[in-house]
């Protein structure tokens, strides 16, 4: 798998270079009325609509088992603790198993980071408990994916909903942080 995806960023590296020529004909031809900045943009635009759609394809599904710890506990509420899997943890289990679905998939350098979360969170899950997140890609839109996700205590639904993630270069969105 490794070779063959070696292969397509080599095509790709090929199809970026094809048109970077085509960028210079096109300036040498008609400087007045194109600007190279509006070129390069749609190289960038382009290679990363190809780097984007590499190998994540719709209908994948992953799932994880989470013990819950104090740690995932609400925060003290009147001075008394409730020992059971807090709505934010629950969250944070739904980010963590949605972007690990989708990481093997990316190209170096890519991860995924969050933009939206809808769920309900509608029975407890106790403290010492499993629980286990099921995510599943839903929708593949360019950089933009979506998830149906589902967690639950053994036979029992405790959380359902949806949940939407971005494709980013690592590098790019660190330098804008």
């Amino acid at each position: 798998m490794l070779n063959a995806r070696g292969n397509e960023f080599k095509h790709l590296e090929n199809l970026l270079e094809d048109l970077k020529q085509a960028e210079n004909l096109l300036l040498k031809y008609d400087k007045k009325e194109r600007e190279k900045p509006s070129f390069v943009n749609l190289n960038n635009f382009y290679l990363q609509s190809l780097l984007m759609s590499f190998n994540i394809k719709e209908g994948i599904e992953r799932r994880d088992t989470y013990e819950v710890l104090r740690e995932h506990m609400p925060k003290i509420f009147e001075g008394r603790e409730v020992p059971v899997l807090s709505t934010p943890s629950m969250i944070s289990m739904i980010e963590r198993t949605s972007m690990l679905l989708v990481k093997e998939f990316l190209p170096p350098n890519y991860t995924t980071v969050g933009t939206r979360v809808d769920v309900k969170h509608m029975r407890p899950a106790p403290v010492g408990g499993k629980v286990e997140v099921v995510s599943k890609l839903v929708k593949v839109e360019g950089r933009r994916l979506t998830f149906e996700v589902a967690v639950y205590y053994g036979d029992t639904k405790i959380g359902e909903g949806c949940h939407e993630r971005y494709i980013v270069d690592v590098d790019k969105f660190s330098k804008r942080s």
